[in-house]
């Protein structure tokens, strides 16, 4: 799931990149047609959901480090992990959409 999400960032990136390019090729050539669009209104969504998925990232990042820790019985850890188990079976129980 990390992965196809770090494409989606990925992907957001390499738009902009592009959009950026071709804005700069245009300008360097008066004669021609320009954008006249509004970065923001192409991107903004984007944007927002590239920082959401980043949030996601973390997320899931923290629960595999979380589900390696709780492998090892280090001494103390036992309620925590407990605690952890019951938040990620809730968390995969609802209906996430």
């Amino acid at each position: 799931v990390i992965k196809l999400l770090e494409a989606g960032i990925k992907l957001n990136k390499s738009y902009q990149e592009q959009y950026r390019s071709t804005k700069r090729k245009l300008e360097r050539a008066p004669n021609s047609k320009q954008f006249s669009f509004n970065e923001m209104q192409i991107f903004g969504k984007f944007d927002l959901f590239q920082r959401r998925v980043t949030k996601l990232i973390e997320l899931f990042s923290t629960i595999d480090q979380f589900t390696v820790l709780s492998e090892y019985n280090l001494e103390g850890m036992e309620p925590m992990i407990d605690k952890f188990i019951c938040v990620k079976k809730e968390f995969q129980s609802k209906n996430n959409d």
